[in-house]
């Protein structure tokens, strides 16, 4: 496996990259956290008016009424393995 170094003369040098990776690093974690509070005040606020506003709150749609169709279902093949254990 190749190992790859940084060499610099000046270590104020790799002091400073090694902040900038830091701060770029610290960067993305925030606004990750800034996006997702951001969608939790959108949809805090879409719940809020909706209650205000008597409206129903929003909900998946209910499943089909048909039952599922068996013959559709994709099984495993049964093995080829003979030595099972007889049923108890």
């Amino acid at each position: 496996m190749r190992v790859v170094q940084f060499r610099t003369r000046n270590p104020l040098v790799g002091l400073l990259i090694l902040l900038v990776v830091l701060a770029l690093l610290v960067g993305v974690v925030v606004f990750g956290a800034v996006a997702a509070l951001a969608l939790a005040v959108v949809g805090g606020g879409v719940m809020a008016v909706r209650r205000l506003t008597g409206r129903p709150a929003l909900r998946p749609p209910p499943p089909a009424e048909l039952p599922l169709d068996p013959t559709l279902e994709i099984r495993p093949a049964e093995p080829d393995d003979t030595r099972r254990l007889p049923p108890a």
